[in-house]
C-alpha cells in the first residue's frame, strides 16, 4: 500500500453477506483486527476501520481506536457508519428503529466515543454505559475511579 502510494486504507464493515449466489460481502475480515494488521504493516497510509454505531458499544470501540492509532503511530481513523442492514443489525440483538430514533442513537453512541476518546496511550476515558447508548457516568482507567 505504501509503495502504491495509497493515502488509506478503508474496509467494508459487514458481519452478514447479502445472499444470493455470490452472497456479497459474505466473507470478510473483521474491521478493527484488519485495521491492526494493516497498520503494523504499512508506514504511511492512513489505516481505517468501518463500524456501525448501533453494533459497537462506545468502551470497545474507544478502546479498540486507541490501541490501533498506537500501533499505526498516529495513522488510524475512523469510518463511521450509522447501519442500514436490518438483517445484520437483528443479528446483534439491534433493532432499526424509526428514523429519528435511529439516528438519536447513532449520535449518542457518536457522543460517547467522543467522551471516551484516548487521552494517551497509558490514560483513557471510559464510558461506563448499562446499554448501547446510554451514557452513565465517566470513569478513569488509570485508576479504575469512578467519579460521580
Amino acid at each position: 500500500a505504501d509503495a502504491a502510494g495509497f493515502e488509506a486504507l478503508i474496509p467494508v464493515g459487514r458481519y452478514l453477506g447479502m445472499g444470493g449466489p455470490s452472497n456479497f460481502n459474505g466473507d470478510s475480515y473483521e474491521v478493527f483486527c484488519w485495521a491492526a494488521g494493516m497498520a503494523q504493516g504499512t508506514n504511511r497510509a492512513t489505516v481505517m476501520a468501518t463500524s456501525n454505531t448501533l453494533l459497537m458499544h462506545p468502551l470497545v470501540g474507544a478502546k479498540q481506536i486507541a490501541t490501533i492509532d498506537h500501533i499505526s503511530g498516529g495513522r488510524f481513523a475512523m469510518n463511521v457508519i450509522c447501519g442500514w442492514y436490518e438483517k445484520e443489525i437483528e443479528m446483534f440483538g439491534a433493532a432499526i428503529a424509526g428514523h429519528a430514533d435511529h439516528i438519536r442513537a447513532s449520535q449518542t453512541t457518536l457522543r460517547d466515543f467522543h467522551l471516551s476518546k484516548c487521552r494517551a496511550p497509558s490514560t483513557f476515558a471510559l464510558a461506563r454505559s448499562t446499554g448501547f447508548g446510554t451514557r452513565k457516568d465517566l470513569c478513569d482507567a488509570g485508576n479504575a475511579r469512578v467519579e460521580g
